[in-house]
């Protein structure tokens, strides 16, 4: 028995409607889900940012006691959301992460060459922001513990 589909001229294939009809259910997939996909790539930019940033004050911190010498920590904030750090002379200019924006309540901190202890002596925090206002804190405590919140695969803030 043949079951192939055929119409009454003999053509195999589709018609318009059927086609139309599939290109409408995948437009109607694909509009529902675009939301969902660009706040996934914009809490994913978060992240590195965040990561990139945890990992030099980490490095920072070690090649304080390494090196026996205090390393410095300085950001800052320009004009139009810019931004950069500088860990130990060498740094991070934020253009690498244009969306991103960053706050501190600090300007400078020391990471001491003995214990890695903080100078001056208080909680140090920076929020990183997407565009979509998702939101991100790096913390250095005064013993100079480096904590994260709010990025993909840790507790939010």
């Amino acid at each position: 028995m043949n079951t192939q589909l055929r119409n009454n001229n003999g053509v195999f294939g589709f018609s318009l409607i059927e086609l139309l009809v599939v290109i409408a259910i995948v437009s109607i997939i694909a509009a529902i889900a675009a939301p969902s996909y660009l706040n996934y790539l914009d809490r994913q930019k978060l992240t590195a940012a965040t990561e990139h940033m945890v990992s030099d004050l980490r490095w920072a911190k070690g090649e304080a006691i390494k090196r026996n010498a205090d390393i410095e920590f300085s950001i800052t904030s320009g004009a139009n959301g810019s931004w950069s750090y500088v860990v130990g002379g060498a740094g991070l200019d934020g253009s690498i992460y244009p969306d991103i924006s960053v706050d501190s309540d600090f300007s400078t901190f020391t990471f001491d060459h003995v214990r890695g202890l903080t100078t001056p002596a208080s909680l140090k925090t920076v929020t990183l922001t997407s565009p979509q206002a998702n939101e991100s804190r790096v913390t250095v405590s005064v013993m100079g513990t480096i904590g994260v919140c709010g990025i993909v695969g840790v507790a939010a803030c």
